[in-house]
């Protein structure tokens, strides 16, 4: 998120008189504020991540799945990380001054740490160079080392694995400065990866209960996709898009890695095929928010659709019941096509609502709605009348932010296929988020160059 200077933010909060006990709840006393344009976010929200007071991480270039503090994003200030579960695919490496050259297959060790591993890809993005490695790697390669092939002789020195949270450049971070996160599946068919993990993920429970979290969340990000993200035919329609989930509302979690307590656990199906996904990535009741479009049915459209699931009972115990999917997009008007923003390369804002209701009543509902990057509404999407728990009383407390990309019948991707998107902004409340946050970021800018000076809500 772009960084806004002292005086603006003061402004910032005289400007948004009009709804400052949203901003700060209670409307307590204001005589300082902080450098920081979070600030009045998060006093307005139940939980901001602009990524800007985060520690430039990259997850030690860990793949698979990892939970807890170990390897998480670290905050500037040494506090404990929201974000504690990550996957990531592939471990890539940045390196310069190479005598020869690599490639795919071969065998590099670093001198000396001893890492090796086996190139999948080589890939260059302007006067940069890198190399895709296959898991599993031995050891791990240490910044500035000389790496090495054996086989051609071919040397260079490793510079740094790729940043996740960073500053990725004006034009991936949202306002220009600042940071955000790189999100970089894997598409299972030798695309590039390693740039970002493929998820990272939040607990918002208080740990005791499934019941702790929100009977109906708000869920806001800003998002972009690097250009190559959704090919295109000869003819300008977009190839068709596959499996791309992009995120995750999930209900009944303990902590990031587990659902349910001990004794709702035992309740689930010890045989089910997905017995990994009950117990620790969705649990019984969620919804996955993917991305369709492309093909004969959506040739130049490109939006979010849901993928609801909840709890079932089976002669081996608790297991999902897949719900039918639903467009997140008014078809006969379009509003909520996000190819727009794709192919002008512009970020845009979305907002998700989920009421997940109560048990064995149809009464969840789903919103969905997008924003320009000016904050005006684009679409709104609503369902009501939704089954979205048959068991447990639960409500939801983790979301999970990208997941997996597996191309049109799981078959080989469209050549140059980029596999990566960019979040910022990332909000979490009990109630509407787009247009308190975008007449919040309009005041700050607006009012940048006015002087500073003391506020009082109250008055």
């Amino acid at each position: 998120m772009k960084k806004i200077s002292l005086p603006g933010l003061v402004a910032a909060y005289l400007l948004c008189a009009g709804f400052l006990t949203a901003c700060y709840g209670s409307g307590a006393n204001v005589t300082a504020v902080p450098n920081d344009p979070a600030a009045s976010l998060k006093g307005a929200f139940d939980v901001v991540e602009t990524f800007d007071d985060l520690q430039d991480w990259d997850g030690s270039a860990q793949t698979g799945y990892h939970y807890g503090a170990s390897f998480a994003p670290k905050r500037a200030d040494g506090g404990p990380p929201r974000w504690d579960f990550f996957t990531n695919d592939r471990a890539t490496l940045e390196y310069r001054a190479a005598t020869g050259a690599f490639a795919p297959g071969d065998v590099v060790t670093g001198i000396s740490s001893g890492a090796t591993g086996k190139v999948e890809r080589c890939d260059r993005e302007g006067d940069k160079r890198y190399l895709q490695l296959m898991p599993p790697l031995s050891g791990k390669f240490l910044a500035g080392e000389t790496i090495r092939n054996q086989a051609a002789g071919t040397r260079a020195t490793f510079v740094a694995f790729p940043k996740w949270i960073a500053n990725h450049g004006s034009d991936y971070v949202w306002g220009g400065t600042g940071k955000s996160l790189r999100i970089n599946y894997n598409d299972f068919s030798g695309g590039m990866a390693g740039y970002g993990p493929s998820r990272l993920g939040a607990f918002l429970g208080d740990g005791a209960s499934g019941k702790s979290g929100y009977r109906k969340i708000y869920l806001f990000m800003m998002v972009k996709f690097q250009p190559g993200f959704f090919k295109k035919n000869a003819d300008g329609t977009f190839v068709s898009v596959g499996t791309l989930k992009m995120f995750d509302l999930d209900s009944g979690f303990t902590s990031t890695e587990a659902w349910g307590s001990a004794a709702e656990r035992a309740q689930l199906n010890p045989a089910s095929a997905r017995l990994a996904q009950l117990q620790s990535a969705y649990g019984p009741n969620a919804s996955i928010m993917d991305i369709k479009g492309g093909g004969f049915t959506y040739p130049r459209s490109l939006f979010y659709y849901e993928s609801p699931f909840i709890a079932k009972m089976t002669p081996g115990g608790i297991d999902y019941d897949d719900l039918p999917t639903q467009d997140l997009i008014n078809h006969d008007r379009n509003e909520n096509d996000i190819a727009p923003y794709y192919l002008s390369g512009d970020w845009f804002g979305l907002e998700m609502a989920a009421a997940i209701g109560s048990v064995g009543n149809a009464d969840g509902t789903t919103d969905f709605w997008i924003y320009d990057k000016s904050g005006h509404e684009k679409g709104h999407f609503s369902a009501t009348g939704l089954n979205r728990l048959n068991f447990f009383e639960h409500r939801y407390n983790k979301v999970t932010l990208g997941g997996n990309r597996i191309c049109a019948g799981y078959g080989t991707c469209p050549a140059g296929q980029d596999n990566r998107w960019y979040a910022d902004d990332v909000i979490i409340h009990h109630d509407r988020i787009g247009p308190s946050y975008f007449k919040l970021l309009a005041a700050a800018r607006a009012a940048a160059n006015q002087p500073a000076r003391s506020v009082n809500p109250k008055k």
